[in-house]
């Protein structure tokens, strides 16, 4: 056996400092790791570490009363008839939840041995013993009822019976607690564990290509002996693909206000070209053409639109839907200025 040791080009520091302002001094947390390998498929680790947590400030600084029900009926099983009914209802007892200033950095240190190993290359087997000490382990701990106890001079808040019977139960052993609980450091605790593996490889299923093609040439033998049958695995139904639904196309504020303008614009349009015949005041009226042109102008006035031949303050006010039809007279498309030559050239001319 040889014992070959390499040393890695990453180095990296065997401790750790670090400083707190609610602990006392700094904290060393050292940790050290070997690997020794006495063959190619065989390998033994060694390590040892130490970590802390610090006390937060909820450990630290707690202090938090609690009303804790307790019903006072067995405790007094002979009231006066006077005081009975003021036991009926359970007493909320309040009780403090302090913290500790004086907490200590909770610590473990573990230590583990471990090995792994691989057998003709198809199982691999290993284990891990360990061991977590655990210093000053912080824990929320309860008090007895006798720590700090409520008395005939400091009754609790909202007591309903005379104070004298806070005597009478101390002298029964009997003690309602003011402080309940609090932060406090506890250990050392020692956890002792041990982990064993072993993992095989299906060689011979992997070569055949796994449990489900095997079923499959199974269940479908071929007729003949010399007879080759081509194999189709298909994907169980949970699995196979499902088409993603379209996703709705979402417009904004804007051009959603556009389009329905829009809409109503080409609406009136359409309305304005299927008016009956006869309708329309003007000789020139699209209503007091024939049916067969009347059906061809919508189709004429979209080749307008998509082939872009109407100038473009036509389109912009095609679009903006200011250009609306009306029932009294044909649906033009122009300038306002255009317009109001055309109108003083009538006024002057008449």
């Amino acid at each position: 056996m040889r014992l070959t040791l390499k040393v890695s080009q990453r180095r990296l520091p065997p401790a750790r400092l670090d400083k707190f302002g609610n602990i006392a001094g700094a904290v060393v947390s050292p940790r050290l790791s070997c690997i020794w390998k006495p063959g190619s498929n065989h390998a033994i680790r060694i390590s040892a570490n130490r970590a802390f947590r610090a006390p937060s400030l909820i450990n630290n600084y707690l202090d938090q009363v609690v009303l804790n029900p307790v019903d006072l009926k067995p405790l007094f099983p002979n009231l006066p008839s006077q005081y009975a009914s003021l036991v009926e209802d359970r007493f909320l007892l309040p009780q403090r939840v302090l913290g500790n200033r004086d907490l200590q950095e909770e610590s473990i240190t573990a230590y583990e041995l471990g090995y792994v190993g691989s057998v003709n290359g198809e199982t691999t087997v290993g284990f891990n013993i360990y061991v977590n000490d655990t210093h000053e382990n912080i824990n929320f701990v309860k008090f007895p009822d006798n720590y700090d106890p409520y008395t005939e001079q400091n009754p609790p808040a909202g007591w309903p019976l005379p104070p004298s019977y806070i005597t009478d139960l101390a002298t029964r052993g009997l003690y309602l607690a003011r402080t309940a609980n609090q932060f406090r450091n506890l250990g050392p605790i020692r956890k002792p564990g041990v982990e064993l593996f072993v993992e095989r490889a299906a060689a011979s299923q992997a070569a055949a290509g796994g449990p489900a093609l095997s079923r499959a040439r199974d269940q479908h033998p071929p007729s003949q002996p010399g007879e080759r049958r081509d194999l189709v695995v298909r994907a169980p139904p949970d699995r196979q693909h499902e088409p993603e639904p379209r996703r709705p196309i979402v417009l904004g504020r804007r051009a959603a206000a556009r389009l329905r303008r829009l809409r109503r614009c080409l609406h009136d349009v359409q309305r304005q070209l299927r008016r009956p015949m006869g309708a329309g005041p003007h000789p020139h009226h699209l209503a007091r053409h024939e049916p067969h042109e009347r059906r061809g102008a919508p189709a004429r006035l979209r080749g307008h639109l998509e082939e872009d031949r109407l100038p473009r303050r036509a389109l912009r006010v095609l679009s903006r839907g200011r250009a609306r039809a009306r029932p009294d007279r044909p649906f033009r498309v122009g300038s306002r200025r255009k317009r109001w030559a055309r109108r003083r050239r009538g006024s002057s001319s008449a």
